[in-house]
């Protein structure tokens, strides 16, 4: 299970790609996002399309919840504990990019084991080691940590951030 999961993230992750770039549905799909009326002057049928995207998200929803139930033990409340490092990641790629959601979505998941780990290893040392064991109550705050400085430094996200401005400014 190890290897399936990354695998069927690469998968679903281009045949979303190609289908929101590379097909006629995908781009009736981004005009009707953008502007429904004239999407629908266009002769794009909006609702099919609002109805395919519900049933993609869905499907997608679907898949990380049972790859999910199968790596961990899950309780009734485990989606209310995973919705804020969720949001998280969202925002911190970017509310408008499916990619930068991925990217966001493994910063934040790097970040909190990092960070949580870095802090236990850290209190267990210099503190106390009934402190380090703590820490992981604490576990739920760093997503928001992470948000809240990305809302400081990048409000869109970083696929909102003009990486070509910042590299130049740095030459």
């Amino acid at each position: 299970m190890l290897f399936v999961a990354p695998i069927a993230l690469v998968v679903m992750a281009v045949s979303l790609y190609f289908l929101l770039n590379k097909t006629k549905f995908g781009v009736a799909m981004r005009a009707a996002i953008e502007n429904a009326n004239l999407a629908k002057t266009l002769g794009i049928n909006v609702e099919r399309v609002y109805l395919v995207s519900w049933f993609i998200a869905g499907a997608t929803a679907g898949f990380a919840g049972g790859f999910f139930a199968i790596v961990y033990a899950t309780q009734q409340n485990e989606a209310s504990l995973l919705l804020v490092s969720i949001f998280a990641g969202s925002v911190l790629g970017g509310l408008g990019s499916v990619y930068g959601a991925i990217v966001g979505g493994a910063i934040i998941g790097a970040g909190q084991v990092y960070i949580t780990g870095s802090l236990v290893l850290f209190f267990d040392k210099v503190v106390n080691p009934s402190v380090g064991a703590e820490v992981n109550d604490f576990q739920l705050g760093i997503p928001l940590a992470i948000m809240i400085i990305a809302l400081l430094l990048a409000p869109q996200g970083l696929t909102g951030v003009k990486w070509s401005t910042i590299v130049r400014r740095k030459q």
